[in-house]
């Protein structure tokens, strides 16, 4: 489409209009609007992917005063990611763990005191980079 005719339909204002014709464009030069930046696809935590919050992507239910033990391992190959687990008697958190995992890399803890449960939450490092991640935990009866 001509450039004046994307100022006639509306595509472009006038202030627009004016600053192609004064970079030496014509009314007649062709116009193509602006490619728009990609939307970076949307992290999907269910398949192991890291978001921009804090997200809990495991729950392991101890009610055991047994050893028992975490493994978080970054799996993506470009970015760190945050970790926080959290020990829980009843809804109390009464201990919590956080750091971060460089990209494979693993975070093991070996716990042997009287919890119920164990939450692991894990979100980006830097924001709006998405990496992936394996959790895992063990109970021995």
């Amino acid at each position: 489409m001509r450039l004046y005719d994307a100022y006639r339909r509306g595509y472009i204002t006038y202030d627009q209009y004016t600053e192609y014709l004064d970079s030496g464009l014509t009314p007649d030069s062709l116009y193509a609007p602006p490619v728009p930046d990609p939307v970076p696809p949307v992290p999907d935590p269910e398949n192991g992917e890291t978001t921009n919050f804090e997200t809990l992507v495991y729950t392991l239910d101890v009610n055991t005063v047994t050893a028992h033990s975490v493994s978080i391992e970054n799996t993506g190959g470009t970015y760190p990611m945050n970790f926080r687990v959290d020990r829980l008697v009843g809804e109390t958190v009464v201990n919590s763990i956080a750091d971060n995992i460089i990209p494979g890399d693993v975070f093991y803890v070996n716990f042997a005191t009287a919890v119920d449960t164990i939450e692991v939450y894990v979100w980006n490092k830097e924001t709006d980079h998405s990496t992936t991640y394996t959790v895992g935990g063990s109970v021995t009866y």
